[in-house]
């Protein structure tokens, strides 16, 4: 979860819109200034009227003062972090190329033992901001994956089109099979890879092959700029009552506006009771998880404690009883609900406000700041770790449901809910 964004297992719990290629869970936070960390370089690297640092030198330089300045571990994992910013400065002094400093800031990156913790070149920052305003650019898929059979190889889902999109437009269903983007297979590939194969400028062509019962389908679609519909609501009827059901999707600076507008929606259309769908939902926004859990929240209950690198706890609490905090409520979930989407999840479970259905979640419970370097790459640097209100760390553990469920995603999140849950 970036603040103001998931990972263990980090490609577990990434968000699966084919417009967003790093995991999840990075999003647009406070800079870090640019602080001079001169100090220690020896007069070689040091930039003087004679001598300046390359530009490569330059993005190793800056990511190294960001993590400095701001990461949660201040013994960076153990390391000599000075030292290795000196070691890495060599590496690629006399070295001519972005790809080669890339490589060597997520070689540097990696030794912090952090999978959140990661470099993004300018096109992944640029995706995963865009998609934290909740605007992307793209072809408007959101993707999951089957479990792969024997003999056959991971297949790729459409697990949601956003309306409005070109995908839409073009007639391109939930549940179809991506078998290739401009002829390069889709099947066994991983969701990151297909997102970045779709994305493109806007106004640029991809071509999409599709498998739905039985046939093959081509879809030549112009990638368009447009608004991510990460808040989706309906009401259903279940044992003589009527349900609203919203979901979702990941958290932007636009979720509490959105699922407030959703939730009172559905209460319009004569909803009695409200099923929050978490499921594949990445996480996000930090405040985007927080503010939703004051919609359904009382005044003062407490949401979560957050720690920094200095072991400064700051308490996140319910503001005012929220609008919503008398209508039944379960949460559905699953193994990639994650990072914002556990924020919540947990607020609501351990003030007794809602009960979880489905599965285990992901379990990640640090948070991340998204910092833009000087050539429009970016760093996510893990700045604090978070407990739930009960002053559980949940991450590489979850959170535990109170009715598990096979719960497959995409499904109905409905049929994951016990029939008397919501009374």
């Amino acid at each position: 979860m970036a603040r103001p964004s998931p990972g263990g297992n980090a490609s577990g719990a990434r968000s699966w819109m084919a417009t967003l290629l790093c995991a999840a869970a990075l999003f647009s936070g406070p800079d870090v200034g640019q602080m001079e960390a001169q100090q220690g370089l020896p007069s070689l690297l040091r930039p003087s009227l004679a001598s300046a640092l390359s530009e490569e030198q330059d993005v190793v330089n800056d990511v190294w003062r960001v993590v400095n300045a701001a990461y949660v571990d201040p013994t960076f994992n153990g390391q000599d972090w000075k030292a290795i910013r000196l070691k890495v400065l060599k590496q690629v002094q006399d070295r001519r190329g972005k790809e080669e400093a890339y490589s060597a800031v997520k070689g540097m990156l990696k030794g912090l033992g952090d999978p959140y913790t990661r470099f993004l070149t300018p096109q992944e920052y640029d995706a995963v901001t865009g998609l934290a305003r909740g605007g992307v650019a793209g072809v408007g898929l959101e993707l999951a994956s089957s479990p792969a059979s024997s003999g056959n190889p991971l297949s790729v889902i459409v697990a949601g089109v956003v309306g409005g999109s070109p995908a839409e437009k073009a007639g391109v269903l939930t549940g179809d099979v991506l078998s290739a983007v401009d002829g390069e297979e889709a099947s066994g590939t991983d969701l990151d890879t297909v997102a970045g194969m779709l994305r493109g400028d806007p106004g640029s062509g991809v071509r999409l092959d599709v498998r739905r019962g039985g046939k093959t389908f081509a879809f030549p679609l112009t990638r368009a700029q447009f608004k991510y519909q990460g808040v989706r609501s309906e009401v259903r009827s279940n044992g003589g009552q009527k349900v609203g059901i919203v979901s979702i999707k990941v958290f932007s600076k636009d979720t509490f506006e959105d699922v407030r507008a959703a939730v009172d929606r559905t209460i319009d259309e004569g909803a009695q009771s409200i099923v929050l769908d978490l499921r594949h939902n990445p996480g996000g926004f930090f405040p985007g998880g927080i503010d939703v859990a004051r919609l359904f929240l009382s005044s003062d209950e407490t949401i979560v404690s957050v720690v920094d690198r200095n072991g400064i706890s700051d308490t996140y609490g319910a503001i005012a009883t929220g609008k919503f905090s008398k209508i039944p409520l379960v949460l559905v979930v699953d193994e990639k609900t994650a990072s914002a989407s556990e924020i919540l999840s947990a607020a609501l479970k351990d003030n007794g406000r809602a009960k979880l259905a489905g599965h285990k979640t992901f379990g990640k419970a640090k948070v991340q700041t998204l910092n833009q370097i000087f050539d429009g790459s970016g760093v996510a640097v893990t700045i604090s770790l978070y407990k739930t209100p009960s002053g559980i760390d949940i991450n590489g553990k979850g959170i535990p449901v109170d009715y598990p469920s096979e719960c497959p995603y995409p499904g109905d999140a409905l049929a994951c809910v016990p029939p008397n849950a919501l009374r």
